[in-house]
């Protein structure tokens, strides 16, 4: 018995097990040579011995395990030997008994079904290859429960050795159904890892190794640990007048305006006054009359009427001062610009528990610390200049100011159009959960797309990410820290393995999210997502000159799951009879030189296109037109207009096919080559065409187009099955 914790050994656990309804191998405890010697014979030769020890957790490890053992005298011997040798390799473990039991049938595959109880999500389940190299192979998956069937069958097909599954070397397939009964009964509704009782809740469970056999499955090795304490309950959502007052506040104070432009407190009254900000703007000043034209006054208690939002930017130490006065005036959110708080140090921590304290059970809310601000254009709302005016479809929140700023000013430059998008920062009250949930909800939003570090409640997460899923809107994550953290200090292979990114990769497969590495994957994404139409099958059609490039882009869409499929024998036929000069490939990919683009003024394009487009088999197309190869033809005053005219073939196209269409425009980085990018970029992106600056790039936001639309033709809405 650990502090707070209880063990449940081997022989009480597989009776858990066993009540639950789950096999496990017929079974005596022993405390003598010649109580194994009998017990073999009760529980059915072949046997194993294992020493039963609640201070051992890899019997394996310390030579406590004898297998194959096939009379009654060699249980008597294995018996001697197995506590004999437990007890060299740990002289401080209690070793007094042995568990007899019979031997698991030869020929089962043997896997790991294992839970630990995550402080953020709570149980997780996890499933892979087991055995005693179930650590060093690694080959195992995750998902928060409950889970659905549909979870466990995507678990077991989503483990690397899962055509072991299938039988492999003349063996038969196992019995997957009887694996997804176990996962289910483990961590369904209701399972075992979703039940808690006196106080108690469980920590741990290891099944390892479970046999997998073409009749069902054997649980050879189990072990439990509960812990004290109870389900936390999930915290409330915030109401809907906290999201009004934050993305279309009827009024704004800005704490820390200043008179100098190069403070952010002036910025920040600047930008929202620039932007055409429509509300009362209250900049909070202790001596200055006005700020960028705007009245201001010493404190909020002097603002004549209702605030809906506070801006704070003031030093750390006297921002629990500014929440004192919220709350004394009825503010509904205060959105904390200022940094040196939890980001930084432990000191900064105390902060942040300060200001949380001071905003308990007022109807305060909390945005930040260390944020840049709120992008909303249909309010009037941005925190910088220069920022597109025009409202969109997407939906953004961020724990980086950095990240927030690129999305808006380089997403913007791309084609994204947001209806809203936050930075949250260190997200010490509204994090990332609360405003996916809101998202979800918003019928101004169809493609959500999120910078996520860490979440307060995983459970709400996932109700937020799985309200967008029945919406069917997609949610696009960058998933900050990817690799700190790895390893538990906790006493199971199950605890072991489940580094906290293993656990957030479930989470977005059992929720359908796009899960992306870059933020240039993520703008790109959203890009897909916001323009194009669904995505029917695997098949992609590549267009455009450079055979090399044909070929690390075939090599790509594989990666995604994509395939660049033999154009069907009329498609080849309609290519044929275009009569294009040698050089030109008939196949897809569809290498068409440089030379030959130019034919007709590079009209001719529109005729390949047109063969392509109508090919059943393609689903998708991407035309890559390299302005390097292009321009240098001629002179770019030249070339340029063959770009245009190739660009408007593609434009043409779009009117005439609902298969999604990829524009990319390669360019050598020159400042001629990019004006000719940024002009025939900004015509495709007028009639919905997404423009990428490389075929990987198109490709990745395929791909996640795809298995979006999968992700639903599954019926995978989720929890569902």
């Amino acid at each position: 018995m650990m502090a707070g914790r209880r063990v449940v050994g081997e022989v009480d656990a597989k009776r858990l097990l066993a009540e639950a309804g789950l096999r496990v191998p017929a079974a005596r405890l022993v405390k003598s040579a010649d109580e194994a010697a009998l017990a073999a014979q009760v529980v059915g030769l072949p046997v194993v011995v294992k020493v039963a020890s609640p201070d051992i957790l890899h019997k394996s490890d310390v030579g406590g395990v004898a297998l194959g053992l096939a009379t009654p005298d060699q249980a008597r011997i294995a018996f001697e030997q197995v506590i004999a040798s437990a007890r060299r390799a740990r002289p401080d473990a209690r070793v007094e008994a042995a568990l007899v039991e019979a031997a698991c049938p030869p020929g089962g595959v043997e896997l790991i079904v294992g839970v630990i109880h995550d402080a953020c999500f709570g149980p997780v389940v996890m499933c892979g290859l087991g055995g005693v190299f179930v650590e060093v192979l690694r080959d195992v998956t995750f998902r928060p429960a409950p889970i659905s069937r549909a979870d466990a069958f995507e678990m077991l097909a989503e483990v690397r050795g899962a055509a072991l599954l299938d039988g492999v070397r003349g063996r038969p397939p196992v019995d997957r159904e009887a694996l997804a009964d176990l996962l289910l009964t483990v961590a369904g509704e209701g399972g075992l890892a979703l039940r808690a009782a006196n106080g108690e809740i469980l920590e741990e469970l290891d099944l390892n190794p479970v046999f997998a056999y073409p009749d069902g499955a054997i649980i050879a090795d189990a072990r439990i640990v509960y812990a004290t304490g109870q389900p936390l309950p999930p915290a409330p959502p915030p109401c809907e007048d906290t999201m009004q007052a934050v993305f279309a506040p009827r009024s704004i104070a800005v704490v820390g305006a200043s008179t100098d432009d190069l403070k952010v407190g002036h910025r920040a009254v600047k930008h929202l006054v620039d932007f055409g900000y429509p509300g009362e703007l209250y900049p909070i000043h202790p001596t200055a009359p006005e700020i960028c034209g705007r009245k201001a006054y010493p404190s909020l208690a002097a603002v004549p009427g209702p605030i809906d939002r506070v801006i704070v930017a003031i030093a750390a130490e006297a921002v629990a001062g500014v929440i004192d006065e919220c709350v004394q005036k009825g503010v509904k959110v205060a959105h904390i610009y200022t940094a040196g708080f939890g980001e930084l140090n432990a000191t900064g921590r105390a902060l942040e528990h300060e200001l949380l304290a001071r905003a308990a059970d007022s109807g305060l809310r909390i945005i930040g610390p260390n944020t840049i601000g709120t992008y909303a254009p249909a309010s009037g709302l941005s925190p910088t200049a220069g920022a597109q005016q025009q409202s969109g479809s997407i939906s953004y929140v961020s724990q980086s100011g950095g990240l927030t700023l690129d999305a808006i000013r380089r997403g913007c430059f791309q084609g994204l159009r947001f209806s809203k998008a936050i930075s949250i920062g260190n997200a010490i009250d509204l994090d990332p959960a609360d405003f996916l949930a809101s998202y979800a909800d918003a019928p101004d939003t169809h493609v959500i797309g999120a910078y996520v570090e860490s979440v307060h409640d995983g459970r709400r997460l996932r109700a937020a990410l799985e309200s967008a899923a029945e919406a069917r809107k997609p949610v696009v994550i960058l998933k900050g820290g990817q690799t700190a953290g790895g390893q538990r200090a906790a006493a199971s292979h199950t605890g072991a393995l489940a580094g906290d990114f293993a656990i957030w990769q479930g989470l977005f497969r059992q929720t359908g999210v796009s899960a992306v590495q870059t933020i240039e994957e993520l703008l790109d994404t959203l890009l897909g997502f916001q323009l194009l139409p669904p995505m029917l099958g695997p098949g992609v059609a590549l267009i455009g000159p450079g055979g090399g490039a044909s070929v690390t882009a075939t090599d790509a869409a594989e990666r995604q799951g994509l395939e660049v499929v033999p154009f069907a024998p009329d498609t080849v036929t309609a290519l044929e009879a275009l009569g294009l000069p040698p050089g030109t490939s008939l196949v897809n990919p569809l290498d068409v030189p440089a030379s030959v683009l130019r034919i007709e003024g590079g009209a001719v394009l529109g005729r390949v296109l047109e063969c392509a487009a109508t090919d059943p088999r393609v689903q998708a197309l991407v035309v890559h037109l390299n302005l390097v190869s292009i321009l240098a033809l001629a002179s770019v005053e030249r070339t340029a207009g063959f770009v245009q005219t190739m660009v408007e073939t593609v434009i043409g196209l779009k009117g005439r096919t609902e298969r999604p269409i990829c524009l990319v425009l390669r360019s050598s980085g020159e400042a001629e080559h990019e004006a000719v990018v940024r002009a025939e970029r900004e015509r495709a992106l007028a009639v919905g065409i997404p423009v990428f600056a490389g075929i990987e790039d198109a490709l990745r936001a395929l791909g996640h187009l795809y298995r979006f639309g999968q992700f639903h033709r599954r019926g995978r809405t989720p929890m569902k099955g």
